[in-house]
């Protein structure tokens, strides 16, 4: 396991709850301030999928050592057992789970929030947090994305640790939301192109939201510029945390997440 990203001290922690976003492969842990508008502290690791149980149990080892409070944590989980629902499976959500993810050996469960999702909880993660925590919450990734910020064709694209969250919108309606791996930055360019091909949109004036921990020097977003003319970051201010300006869209995941979850 290995530290990607960290702003801020775990010792500058509150009493506000916790936010996590798990992916396969990695873990975001932060806390917002009492405004929740900047956060007091961020930190990212990369561990190996097969690590994932023990890396988790060295983040909470962590947790504890700074004396964060056990009051409540807010965890989106973005795993690729996560799928979007055209209506709720109340009841059926373990069998709907097993049948697009044989063998997951997980608890699934259903969101709603206007839309509907059936995702998985991994067993191991629901019993060390809520041997952590009194009061635990647990939320789709996918579900936690702000509203189209424009008319029109829209693909808000998340990126972290070699992830990509797409959701794409026409004129407000939700068409699609995925999760992606990806390699190289001509795999993104692949993934957004097929994606305006699919939905007929034209890659000129399409709207292309990024967000998540891509840098304008980055030589992704470069690459993304030369096929996107419409394309800007979804947060175009900064946050001020443990002593330093960050691009504010470095945490835009934070941020839907405590809106998500309140």
């Amino acid at each position: 396991m290995r530290t990607l990203f960290e702003s801020g001290s775990l010792s500058d922690a509150g009493n506000a709850p916790l936010l996590m976003e798990l992916g396969t492969g990695y873990c975001l842990l932060s806390q917002l301030d009492g405004k929740g508008a900047e956060p007091r502290f961020a930190r990212l690791w990369q561990f190996s999928p097969e690590d994932q149980d023990s890396s988790l149990q060295k983040i909470m080892d962590t947790v504890d050592a700074a004396g964060i409070s056990r009051n409540k944590i807010r965890v989106a989980l973005a795993l690729p057992q996560t799928t979007l629902l055209p209506h709720r499976f109340d009841g059926k959500a373990d069998l709907l789970l097993d049948a697009l993810f044989p063998g997951q050996g997980s608890e699934a469960r259903v969101y709603s929030n206007g839309h509907h999702y059936v995702f998985v909880v991994p067993r191991h993660l629901n019993a060390l947090l809520h041997d952590k925590f009194n009061e635990v919450l647990f939320v789709p990734a996918l579900a936690c994305t702000a509203a189209a910020e424009e008319s029109g064709p829209t693909i808000q694209a998340f990126f972290i640790d070699n992830e990509i969250r797409v959701s794409v919108h026409n004129d407000g309606l939700l068409l699609l939301q995925q999760q992606y791996a990806y390699k190289s930055s001509l795999d993104v360019v692949y993934y957004l192109l097929k994606i305006c091909t699919e939905f007929g949109f034209s890659q000129q004036t399409t709207g292309l939201a990024l967000s998540g921990f891509i840098a304008p020097d980055s030589a992704l977003y470069q690459e993304l510029h030369q096929y996107f003319l419409n394309i800007h970051f979804s947060h175009g201010d900064a946050v001020h945390s443990g002593g330093t300006d960050l691009p504010k869209h470095f945490f835009s995941s934070l941020f839907n997440l405590a809106q998500c979850a309140s």
